[in-house]
């Protein structure tokens, strides 16, 4: 299935923040509930759990789409690698792609 929007997210470093990746997924989720859209997340080793806990949990279950995250990577590599690597895979399977940051909240309503 094409995809209107794929996110794009990479997570790393020394200031990552569980509360401002959860923001951000949730965020955009309760923002675009008409959209097709998909989460392809990079993040380094130690954040992996939290995109675990935003997308496989009961607590946000009521606003995040089952199906919507597309791939979680676990990776070291530079923020150029991570997104050569995802836009070689799903460039053919959405017509936009939004790279975002770990630490964005969406307040607009529909906006895409």
């Amino acid at each position: 299935m094409e995809l209107d929007l794929i996110v794009f997210i990479k997570c790393s470093g020394p200031n990552v923040r569980e509360d401002n990746l959860i923001d951000t997924i949730t965020s955009f989720a309760r923002k675009n509930t008409t959209s097709r859209y998909g989460f392809y997340i990079s993040v380094d080793p130690q954040m992996e759990w939290v995109v675990n806990k935003v997308f496989r949990s009961d607590e946000y279950k009521d606003f995040i789409k089952k199906g919507s995250l597309l791939e979680l990577k676990v990776s070291q590599n530079s923020w150029a690698t991570d997104f050569n690597e995802f836009f070689e895979k799903y460039n053919t399977k959405t017509k936009w792609v939004l790279i975002s940051h770990d630490d964005v909240e969406f307040v607009t309503d529909r906006y895409f």
